[in-house]
């Protein structure tokens, strides 16, 4: 093989290269509005707010519920069915507890509630979904300004799950 057609293949595999990492980089540049918000986020080094929720899942005569499954997505709004998804189950007495350092803004979390062990807990019961929502005025009110400096805010919620017929 001569001398030049080495260049020329060489080349051409380089070109090749070139485009594939071009057309990818593209689709890796697109950003969301909330990738955008986290970046701006890590970039300035804002604390942000610490968001929590302790939470009671019982049934309808107020019994707690062990072991019940607690899925709490990473973002609502997100139409992915694979996003990042946050577990947890509650214990003997029915309890749950989560909390989220995010961004110091208007905050919506999801908790979606399902009975995952059968007739352990007396029954079977229907899932159901809670949204706690948080504002920058309630952040301001914990002590800090809702927008670049730490607040946290908490919510206690009581969940009443149906018995499935």
């Amino acid at each position: 093989m001569k001398m030049t057609d080495q260049i020329y293949i060489k080349g051409k595999f380089l070109l090749i290269g070139g485009i594939i990492c071009l057309l990818g980089g593209f689709n890796s540049c697109s950003l969301g509005e909330n990738d955008l918000e986290e970046a701006a986020y890590a970039q300035y080094g804002r604390e942000g707010a610490l968001f929590s929720v302790k939470g009671e899942v019982v049934t309808p005569n107020n019994q707690p519920l062990e072991n019940i499954l607690v899925e709490i997505p990473n973002d609502i709004n997100d139409p992915q069915p694979y996003q990042k998804v946050e577990v947890r189950y509650t214990n003997k007495k029915g309890v749950f507890e989560w909390e989220r350092k995010a961004l110091a803004k208007d905050q919506t979390f999801r908790f979606i509630i399902k009975d995952i062990d059968g007739d352990k807990n007396g029954g079977h019961f229907k899932n159901d979904t809670v949204d706690v929502k948080f504002s920058l005025k309630q952040l301001a009110e914990s002590g800090g300004n809702g927008i670049w400096e730490y607040g946290s805010v908490s919510e206690n919620i009581k969940i009443k799950l149906s018995r499935k017929e």
